[in-house]
Formats: C-alpha cells, structure tokens, sequence
C-alpha cells in the first residue's frame, strides 16, 4: 500500500517596474507526504489453508516521507538603455524532510513493554526517524558594461550562507516472542533508544568575471572565471 497524500505546489511571480529599475519577485512552496504499508515476513495469509496458526505472529513495514520547503528571491535591476547595466538580489530556501520508518509485529502483545527500554505501543521490532532542516541565503549583485557595441565586460559577487540541522532517532528491540511464536515471552531492548543529532554551517563568496566580444552579428566570442560554493554535508548514522 503506497499513498501519495498533501501534494501542493505553488508558485509567484511579481514584476513592478519603476522609473529607472524594474523590482521582481520569484517565491515558491511545495509539500508531499509519501506514506507506505507493506508486508515484512513475506507470509501469505493463506499458506496455512487460509487460517493463521494460534499465535502466528504478522509483520509488517510502515513509514512515511514528509517534505516541504519554500524560496523566496527578490531582485531590483536596471530597465534602461545605458552602458552601464546592475543587478542586486536577496534569496532565501528552507527545506525541512522529516521520514519515521518502523518495522511492527502489530499482533504481538510481548512487544508493547521490552526489558530495558521505554514503552513501545507500536510493537516496533525496529524502529526509526530521520529530520533534516535546510537553511540557505544569499545576497548578491551583478554589472554589465558596454565598453563598445562589440565588446562588453561583465562582472559579479554573491554572499551565501547555508545551515542544516539533522537528526536520527533509531532502536531495536529484540523479538523473542516472533522467533518462538509465542507471544507470552517477553522482548528486551538490543539497542535502547539511540539519538543523534548535529548542525553544521557553512558561507563563502561566489564570483564571477567574464568578456563577450561580437565581431559581426552572427558571431560571439565570450569567456569567464567562475568561483563556485558548495555547502557543507552531514551523515548521522551509517545503517
């Protein structure tokens, strides 16, 4: 069982044009919710003659993958026909994903109070979730310059900072009555409740230089030095 479920995108686009500059706004939003069910032991219902065994113990798998993040960029530019041509531009992100996974014995009763560890109403035998928050913004500015009408130069500066919050929550209990098949013995915690969680943060200038020269008008001959960024990673857990 798979289900696709709160899966909205909308987007904005705003111009106002001014006397001498045009101001526009680009922003977004976009949310899902992926949620799935499946069966874990692989046990058709009807392998014993379509009846379960007293006791049998089922087990199956849930989760679900929740995501929404939204963007915000506004940039005021030049609208008018001189040699000298900016830009200037702010621009924020946030993302935040968010993916609890478990693996239940919905039937087996032993599991709702394992030896070591807290209550356990969903009769997890594995159990975890993951969250990541994303953070970016940046400010930036870019010039044009006509130096002849074949011949132009062009030269650009962004500031960006980036932040990411993760965390993952993760147990496992151990199934003595499932591998019995007897839900009167009792489980315990082979891993207790594990929680981990980090940030990490990152910002650096971009830039960029660069020449376009049209000899004719069907020719373009350009050229640039770029500096580029990339925000920083984090890993958690390695399951």
């Amino acid at each position: 069982y798979v289900k696709l479920d709160d899966d909205w995108t909308f987007t904005t686009h705003l111009t106002w044009s001014l006397p001498s500059a045009t101001l526009e706004y680009i922003g977004g939003y976009s949310e899902y919710n992926y949620l799935y069910l499946s069966d874990f032991d692989g046990t058709p219902s009807n392998t014993f003659g379509g009846v379960l065994p007293t006791n049998f113990i089922a087990q199956t798998v849930t989760g679900n993958q929740a995501q929404e993040w939204y963007q915000n960029e506004l940039q005021l530019k030049s609208n008018n026909d001189n040699k000298l041509k900016w830009l200037v531009g702010v621009f924020q992100y946030w993302n935040h994903y968010f993916a609890p996974y478990n693996e239940e014995e919905p039937n087996n009763t032993a599991l709702d109070n394992p030896t070591g560890g807290p209550a356990n109403p969903n009769r997890d035998f594995y159990g975890q979730v993951g969250a990541l928050t994303d953070k970016a913004e940046a400010i930036y500015g870019n010039l044009d310059y006509d130096v002849t009408e074949k011949l132009r130069l062009t030269g650009g500066l962004r500031y960006n900072w980036d932040t990411k919050d993760g965390s993952v929550r993760y147990f496992e209990v151990f199934d003595t009555a499932g591998i019995f098949f007897s839900p009167a013995l009792g489980s315990l915690y082979s891993t207790p409740p594990v929680n981990l969680a980090t940030t990490v943060s990152s910002a650096d200038w971009t830039g960029k230089i660069g020449a376009e020269w049209k000899p004719d008008p069907s020719t373009m001959v350009y050229g640039s030095l770029t500096k580029g960024f990339k925000s920083a990673g984090l890993a958690l857990a390695d399951f």
